[in-house]
C-alpha cells in the first residue's frame, strides 16, 4: 500500500481510503449471493457444434 500512495503522490490513509471506496463500489455491483447459487448448479452446456 505504501509503493501505490508513493507511486500516485498520494497520503498512504488516502490510498486505504481509495481502496475501501473501491471495495465498497465492487459489493454493491455485485449479484445477489441467491443468483451466484443458482448459476453454481445449473447443468453446463455443451459447446460442440
Amino acid at each position: 500500500m505504501v509503493t501505490l500512495a508513493r507511486d500516485n503522490n498520494i497520503s498512504v490513509s488516502t490510498a486505504y481510503d481509495y481502496l475501501a471506496e473501491g471495495i465498497a463500489v465492487l459489493a454493491a455491483r455485485s449479484p445477489p449471493h441467491g443468483a451466484l447459487l443458482a448459476a453454481k448448479s445449473r447443468r453446463p452446456e455443451a459447446l460442440d457444434g
